[in-house]
């Protein structure tokens, strides 16, 4: 193959799942093994990286907190440009789907302004994840008609937008809340508030797919009080419906 047809091959920005290799689509699973160079940010993926076998170099991005966001990402996508002139098959892992709270789109913006080609593979963004490996009841007919995945984490957290999402609890909506670890009790305090009951139902689901996945029960006055149950830096996913509930979930005993 010629340089310069291998320079037309797409950079490649996937998916790879809540965490379970088995779960990569099949087209990520041949793109990461094809690879000559990945780019990744997330110390989970490296074994999703050894799952396929891959021989690729791997370019692991640190993201430092001082820096602003829009900077770290046009340092990446420079990267991945300076790769794929060389004519390396390059792939850009993220956690998840790209697309689901994971900047994917505003990546492929930037590529789009330089004029470079990209494919996007898709991949199990954790809150579906956690609903089917967790046996949530998030749906049903004529019961639970809306699903709204809210990225909850402090940057983004905004009062208003808790106004909104109890009005949805208040029909028959559930809400999947990502990243919601570290204010739990403000998102708590501001449904309560909003004249939701106390024993309103909650799910939480934490690392999903994984062997040392955990499903807790709880309700809305004692949210908080499922951390006391997770080991700390794991990927949770918190459910909150009318009709929320799991068989398998342990009901959380607050201390």
């Amino acid at each position: 193959m010629t340089q310069s047809i291998k320079q037309k091959k797409p950079i490649i920005i996937a998916g790879t799942g809540p965490g379970d290799p088995e779960l990569l689509a099949v087209k990520a699973q041949k793109a990461i093994a094809s690879a000559d160079v990945i780019v990744y940010d997330a110390t989970q993926i490296e074994h999703i990286i050894d799952f396929c076998q891959s021989k690729a170099k791997r370019v692991k991005i640190n993201k430092d907190k001082t820096r602003n966001s829009d900077t770290l990402r046009k340092e990446i996508i420079q990267i991945l440009a300076d790769y794929h002139k060389t004519g390396k098959r390059v792939v850009r892992l993220k956690t998840g789907d790209a697309f689901m709270f994971g900047s994917g789109a505003a990546e492929t913006e930037l590529l789009f302004e330089m004029n470079l080609p990209f494919s996007v593979i898709p991949g199990i963004t954790a809150g579906m994840a956690a609903a089917v490996y967790g046996n949530v009841r998030i749906s049903e007919k004529k019961e639970a008609d809306t699903v709204t995945f809210y990225m909850a984490n402090q940057k983004n957290h905004q009062h208003e937008n808790l106004e909104q999402i109890a009005q949805l609890l208040q029909t028959q909506a559930t809400v999947a809340l990502y990243m919601a670890e570290n204010i739990l009790p403000q998102i708590r305090d501001c449904l309560l508030k909003q004249k939701l009951p106390k024993h309103f139902p909650v799910v939480a689901v934490a690392n999903a797919s994984l062997p040392n996945q955990q499903v807790l029960s709880a309700t809305l006055a004692d949210i908080q009080s499922i951390l006391n149950k997770i080991p700390k830096n794991s990927s949770v996913v918190f459910f909150i419906g009318k009709k929320v509930h799991s068989i398998f979930a342990a009901p959380n005993q607050s201390e």
